[in-house]
């Protein structure tokens, strides 16, 4: 597994590109070094899509009406998840792709979803440069001052192993 990878979520038809198009066509824009994906196809090909990638962010719009704008993230890092992959149009085609990923052993190790409320023309647009901006953040490196919020330091509650008693001298 390497890299990470982010498919914007679409209808199939021609003229029916949303939040997920528009999403992807921000990043691109950026010019980022990694694989960005319109997808409009079924499960099958989502989970083949997705097979050799570590993180894949999802970007979707929600099935039911919300403050438009609105966006919600999700992790979907748990194979459980596939049960409810979500309030978004693709939920099904999402928990579809992840049951063949958890089947064939090649689910990524991490997996956000975004979600979108209102697909009015404006607010698409200002919310997929915001999702654009955050995906854009998450994945810049990190200054080596600045620690990650889980590394081998954070995880490690056993005895010192270089046989220090721990006692405060």
């Amino acid at each position: 597994m390497s890299g990470t990878m982010v498919i914007g979520l679409e209808d199939p038809g021609p003229g029916r590109e949303g939040v997920g198009a528009a999403t992807i066509w921000a990043l691109r824009r950026r010019d980022l070094d990694l694989p960005l994906v319109t997808w409009r196809g079924e499960a099958t090909g989502l989970c083949d899509r997705w097979n050799a990638a570590e993180l894949v962010i999802l970007v979707d719009a929600a099935a039911t009406p919300g403050p438009p704008g609105r966006v919600r993230r999700r992790s979907l890092r748990h194979p459980g998840a596939a049960a409810g992959a979500g309030p978004g149009i693709h939920a099904g085609l999402v928990g579809d792709a992840m049951n063949l990923s958890v089947a064939f052993g090649q689910l990524p190790l991490t997996m956000l979803l975004y979600i979108v409320d209102g697909q009015s023309s404006p607010t698409v647009e200002a919310v997929a440069a915001e999702i654009a901006d955050e995906v854009t953040r998450r994945l810049a490196p990190r200054p080596r001052s600045q620690p990650r919020s889980w590394s081998w330091q954070n995880r490690y509650f056993g005895p010192d192993p270089a046989g220090r008693d721990g006692a405060v001298s």
